[in-house]
């Protein structure tokens, strides 16, 4: 009923809503032992937690003939380019703002959130297809726009 997409997706929303209060509480007093691991140890590994699913819902995007290659080029230069520049792009954020990078995180948890929404929408219209290995996509049967019997 509920799929790897929706975890995906709650990870992105708890992100969006957690990314800003996480990196203020760690501001907040960032010499404390117990800020520290509270803050990443419970709060970012619940984020994280819930991105475990991602690999399986990227896979799912591609058709068998050219999934390899699709996830590895997109995942890879996603990972490098976003993940190559993160330091310096958060290391910039400090000079706008003391919460820069919490602001960054929380930005980025809604740029998921947007893109799956509508991936699902296009999907309602017709115009691309999300699962190329079972029928429906991960998300579940709303997705599909079918009503539950």
């Amino acid at each position: 009923k509920y799929g790897m997409a929706l975890i995906t997706f709650a990870g992105a929303l708890v992100q969006t809503c957690a990314g800003l209060p996480l990196f203020m509480a760690l501001q907040a007093d960032p010499h404390s032992v117990t800020n520290l691991f509270v803050t990443y140890a419970v709060g970012y590994a619940l984020i994280a937690s819930c991105f475990t699913t991602i690999f399986m819902y990227c896979a799912e995007l591609f058709p068998t003939a050219v999934r390899n290659l699709g996830v590895g080029v997109s995942f890879n230069v996603g990972f490098g380019f976003c993940g190559g520049f993160a330091p310096l792009v958060a290391e910039a954020a400090l000079e706008w703002s003391p919460y820069g990078p919490g602001l960054l995180l929380s930005s980025a948890g809604a740029v998921t959130c947007v893109a799956m929404l509508a991936s699902v929408g296009l999907q309602r219209a017709g115009k691309v297809r999300l699962a190329h290995i079972r029928p429906r996509p991960y998300f579940g049967t709303w997705a599909d726009g079918e009503e539950e019997k």
